[in-house]
């Protein structure tokens, strides 16, 4: 069974298969693509390198016409049950042959992406030849060649045909490259065993850049004065991470765009929306282009198993998304990504909750909070135990060991282990504890207890732990003369004493105040957010349906039930005192034509007002008619509940909205809705607590 895995910018399609078994293909393919006819004519010769002890299976296209040549020893069949493939299944005569076959494929490659919905911004196609300006190719496995159904790793050479004009980038390296008579003839080959190839391409400008070692592509529809930015960034990441894991995978990397939402990775490419390369400043923040980079490490040359756990998204995330951060000394954005990760834990409700160890691929933003940001955080602690050289020496030789073959967690953790230090094995007992981490649902509570001492000069303080998950902890101390110390801590035990000495020189101790630890925050640490208030089973709540905004609210509404939110639908005149005592609340329109956003606008920060048909932000101001503002909030009538409000005026198109579903970790986001980009204006908001004992201690 085919699996479709999001990663947070991207995804891509590989096998799912069983650890035990160990079936290797070797594919031969030619394809010819006639862009303007969308068809395809392909000879694919395969073969297996292993005897074939049972029927094996393989999935095409159910439009596509097949001729199979095969050998005596097999039987073939040919099943158009399913929807949209057909499966042909070669049954064996003998006990043990050898798999050799040959297919004769041709026919018209056109189905439409999929439609996206507020909570799965990719799209997806099983294969589409569109001839029309500004768009192009994508084959992916089972659109070209027969898709092995199962468990098995293969090799591919693949020789394309395609009109001049085209290019086409493949899975692996391009090893040949030749124009004949009004045809442009290409060779691509992976150089080692893959699970499946995709083929993307189009009549795209190509720019290039070499560092000697590798080569470096964009592809775009149009030229781009962006290009530089783009080769420039690909090189560094090339610098960054072959140093952490050790030599590139591939000959090249290029940026593909294409003309439907993506963010795919692939062996040696990634195929990003040309929306998505307008706006360097996301493509090239750490979560995206460096993401799908490091990707060809982990998922892309090392394999995942779906049976037994995705440990890629992980390892990518931490990789990318989290020390992309560290190794630029960007400080505020290592914190950022601990604190966003956390917080994205802490509202991921029960029925959604699993273990990391468990996931398997992205199907909505909650899988990505365990697999991606869970599972992320889980390394960051082991990284923290064992230290840095430690941990990237594990990675060097789980990217060398398991280059083209699949692997696991426990791989991965044998790794850790064997290059932990001989206190730190001696001490604990490693892989068990970090496999508990990833098979369990529990995230520790922490808090300070103080004690009194006979000595007025020492202070003994207690960590209570809610299990005995092992942790590293960062205690800050603030002195009397300003200085701030950290000291990290690695505790096992639900209780924890330690003795600080000379307390007269000690004004405060912080337990874990940079969001440094895998724990349950606290209140005061969680600022309200867009992400928490969509789980919360919300009212919508509309202007009456003889205002304009009204329907911007209704499509709102249904376009939450379509994506698969919980939530109720009401209009500003029905609402009651109960329905904000009891309910979270996101209001929309202005406070002219929705009283509850005129009610809530109270709730908002000091420096944040909805008045005379402006937004006033600070010093500044912004049309309401040109603005579109989200502000999450304190619930008025609920201290434990919150509320939302969606402001705008006169808008008429929904895409500003779905706009908003990219800023769910921020509390309040103003934005342009005549311009893309970063939000013109964004603020935290928190809950006014003052009493924070359980995190900090305060000495007189």
């Amino acid at each position: 069974m085919k699996k479709y895995i999001f990663l947070l910018f991207a995804f891509f399609a590989i096998f799912s298969f069983s650890q035990s078994e160990s079936l290797v293909f070797d594919y031969k393919i030619d394809l010819a693509i006639s862009p303007e006819k969308q068809s395809i004519s392909s000879n694919v010769k395969m073969e297996s390198k292993t005897s074939v002890f049972a029927p094996v299976q393989f999935r095409l296209l159910k439009n596509l016409e097949v001729n199979v040549s095969k050998n005596a020893n097999w039987n073939v069949s040919f099943d158009k049950s399913e929807e949209n493939y057909q499966i042909i299944t070669f049954k064996p005569l003998n006990k043990i042959s050898k798999f050799e076959a040959s297919f004769k494929i041709s026919g018209i490659v056109n189905y439409a992406p999929e439609e996206t919905t507020l909570n799965e911004r990719h799209s997806n196609s099983l294969g589409i030849i569109s001839p029309k300006d500004k768009e192009g190719l994508y084959l992916p496995a089972g659109s070209f060649y027969p898709s092995y159904i199962g468990n098995s790793l293969a090799t591919y050479i693949t020789n394309v045909t395609i009109p001049k004009g085209y290019s086409v980038v493949l899975s692996g390296n391009n090893t040949s490259r030749k124009e004949i008579e009004g045809y442009s003839k290409t060779t691509w080959e992976m150089p080692f065993l893959v699970d499946e190839i995709t083929l993307v391409g189009g009549k795209f400008v190509r720019y290039s850049k070499s560092n000697g070692k590798a080569e470096f592509n964009l592809f775009t529809y149009d030229s781009t004065k962006l290009a530089e930015q783009y080769l420039t960034a690909m090189a560094e990441y090339y610098d960054i991470y072959t140093k952490l894991f050790g030599d590139y995978p591939f000959q090249a990397f290029t940026i593909v765009e294409n003309f439907f939402p993506t963010g795919f990775g692939m062996p040696g490419y990634t195929l990003l929306s040309g929306r998505l390369l307008t706006m360097p400043f996301v493509t090239l923040s750490p979560g995206s282009l460096a993401h799908e980079f490091v990707h060809n490490w982990w998922g892309n040359s090392v394999y995942v198993d779906y049976e037994k756990g995705n440990w890629c998204e992980a390892l990518t995330t931490f990789s990318a998304n989290y020390y992309y951060n560290v190794i630029k000394n960007k400080a505020k954005d290592e914190l950022d990504w601990r604190k966003k990760a956390l917080l994205a834990m802490d509202d991921l409700v029960d029925d959604k909750n699993y273990p990391v160890s468990k996931f398997i691929y992205q199907e909505d933003m909650d899988d990505a909070v365990i697999g991606y940001s869970k599972g992320a955080y889980i390394l960051y602690e082991i990284y923290k135990l064992l230290g840095d050289e430690a941990f990237f020496r594990a990675l060097k030789e789980f990217a060398r060991d398991y280059r083209g073959k699949r692997a696991y967690w426990e791989d991965i953790i044998d790794k850790f282990v064997d290059n932990a230090s001989s206190e730190l094995k001696t001490k604990y007992n490693l892989k068990t504890e970090f496999m508990t981490w990833l098979n369990s649902t529990d995230i520790p509570k922490l808090e300070l207890i103080p004690q009194s001492n006979s000595d007025k000069s020492a202070k003994t303080i207690t960590i209570n732990k809610t299990n005995d998950l092992l942790l590293t902890l960062p205690i800050q101390l603030e002195f009397t003369d300003g200085k701030i110390e950290t000291r990290n801590i690695t505790i096992k035990e639900k209780e924890y004493k330690f003795v600080y000495e000379n307390i007269q020189n000690i004004k405060a101790i912080y337990l874990d105040n940079e969001y440094g630890s895998l724990r349950k925050l606290y209140k005061w640490e969680k600022p309200f957010t867009f992400n928490k208030i969509l789980s919360s089973n919300p009212i919508i709540v509309a202007p009456d349906e003889n205002f304009k905004n009204y329907s911007i609210a209704k499509e709102f509404y249904d376009e939450m039930i379509k994506s698969g939110y919980k939530c109720t639908f009401k209009v500003a005149s029905e609402i009651t005192g109960n329905d904000y005592k009891n309910n979270a609340i996101i209001a929309m329109g202005n406070a002219v034509d929705n009283a509850v956003v005129a009610k809530l606008s109270a709730k908002l920060p000091s420096a944040v007002k909805i008045n005379d048909g402006n937004i006033t932000y600070g010093d500044k101001q912004s049309p309401l008619t040109a603005s579109l503002m989200m502000a999450n909030i304190e619930n008025p009538e609920n201290e434990n509940s919150r509320a939302c409000i969606i402001a705008y005026d006169g808008l008429t198109s929904f895409d500003p909205i779905r706009r908003l579903f990219h800023y769910q970790s921020y509390s309040l986001a103003l934005l342009d809705i005549n311009k893309p980009g970063r939000p013109i204006y964004s603020q935290e908001v928190y809950p006014q607590i003052t009493n924070k004992n359980v995190q900090i201690l305060k000495f007189d």
